[in-house]
């Protein structure tokens, strides 16, 4: 009986490879490259000195067809993966509330969210993070992180931490719901400008940034900082473009035979604006910092961009997956490409990555003394006729 179902078997599963051929044949798909696959699927299942994983094997051949491209943003990703992209480009995750980066000597905290389970648990700026449970963090990278750190909300973990004093300690954590601002607001001491700095692009942060003007009130001039800020929702650098942009393409996406545009409503508002931009200021930030420079609503300060311009749309499969994919390229206003190139400031002015880190998340952030790029944004904004007072930037 068991000899019969296996021949049954495999009389079905050649009828299913005959079938899937003679579908990609008709598809105009080379059939030796369908047999080659075939082939090299059964000689791992059947090879392999342990039994493999049926569902990981599938998997892998998806990720090879679509890193077969030799695009580094398109990829294959489980339900499971996207599912987890999509919660933080919310705005909103389950996990402990913190900005973190990774450099040679592994993740450190940059920034602990207020209320959060972070604080709650004593965790601070600057605690070298070493081990999540039993789990070494030593190597990962940050997404790899992130996924370890997360989790069902209410779930709670050990997390080994070296703090700046050399000292070792065990916290513990309690996964909650966290939302954070992808924004945080300012006045530059000593005069009237705002200062807004984006982390990064959600679906909220367009009205995350109008509260944050609301807040600063009646102002001369305003610096939005697009530093180290990788991009996002696309949605996001719309929102916070039309607010200041007269009707008109925020920017253009080209495909293999269209282009399309989108449009700024013309919010127009008329503020002085300076963006401070550097190599880390990738895709959605780049259409936002590109925009405003192609109409001259403002000028950017820093270093050249990232050059990330092209679109990807998310296509769901069969099996429930998606496939992220490069489907155009971002044009500016102007009908400039910026991929692989970025854009080139009109003030360039070079910082080193531990300056970066210092400007941005350290305890001397918004100042002038150590943060060159925001000296300059301040010094444009007053030859526009603002009246600055006081040398120092510094937060409220």
């Amino acid at each position: 009986m068991k000899k019969a179902l296996r021949i049954t078997g495999k009389i079905l599963a050649g009828i299913c490879i005959v079938f899937t051929v003679v579908s990609l044949i008709f598809l105009g798909i080379n059939y030796d490259s369908v047999a080659n696959l075939l082939s090299t699927y059964t000689i791992v299942n059947q090879a392999f000195y342990e039994e493999p994983d049926a569902e990981a094997l599938w998997i892998g051949m998806n990720e090879g067809l679509v890193a077969g491209l030799g695009d580094p943003y398109s990829e294959y990703m489980t339900k499971e993966e996207y599912d987890d992209m999509s919660e933080r480009l919310q705005g909103g995750f389950a996990g402990i509330g913190i900005y973190f980066t990774v450099d040679e000597e592994g993740p450190v905290v940059l920034f602990v969210f207020e209320d959060s389970p972070a604080e709650t648990a004593g965790l601070l700026e600057g605690d070298r993070m070493l081990m999540a449970d039993e789990t070494s963090l030593d190597g990962l990278d940050s997404d790899e992180i992130a996924m370890l750190l997360k989790g069902e909300e209410g779930t709670s973990f050990i997390l080994h931490v070296l703090r700046e004093s050399g000292e070792e300690e065990d916290l513990n954590l309690t996964r909650a719901f966290v939302e954070y601002d992808s924004t945080y607001s300012a006045m530059i001491e000593g005069t009237n400008i705002g200062y807004i700095f984006i982390s990064n692009f959600t679906m909220v942060t367009p009205e995350q940034f109008r509260d944050d003007l609301l807040e600063l009130g009646d102002l001369e001039g305003l610096i939005i900082d697009l530093r180290n800020n990788g991009g996002g929702q696309t949605t996001g650098a719309y929102g916070v473009a039309s607010l200041f942009l007269p009707e008109g393409p925020i920017v253009f996406e080209e495909t293999r035979d269209s282009i399309s545009m989108q449009e700024a409503t013309g919010g127009n508002l008329s503020l002085p604006l300076a963006v401070l931009v550097n190599g880390n200021t990738a895709s959605a930030s780049e259409i936002l910092a590109g925009a405003i420079q192609d109409t001259d609503r403002g000028v950017l300060v820093g270093e050249q961009t990232f050059g990330k311009g092209t679109v990807q749309r998310f296509y769901q499969t069969l099996h429930g997956d998606y496939i992220k994919i490069t489907i155009a390229r971002y044009l500016t206003p102007d009908k400039r490409s910026l991929h692989g190139i970025g854009l080139t400031p009109e003030y360039e002015i070079p910082m080193t990555e531990d300056e970066y880190l210092e400007a941005i998340y350290g305890e001397e952030a918004l100042n002038t003394d150590t943060d060159p790029q925001l000296a300059k944004a301040v010094e444009v904004l007053q030859a526009e006729g603002l009246e600055i007072s006081g040398e120092d930037a510094v937060t409220d």
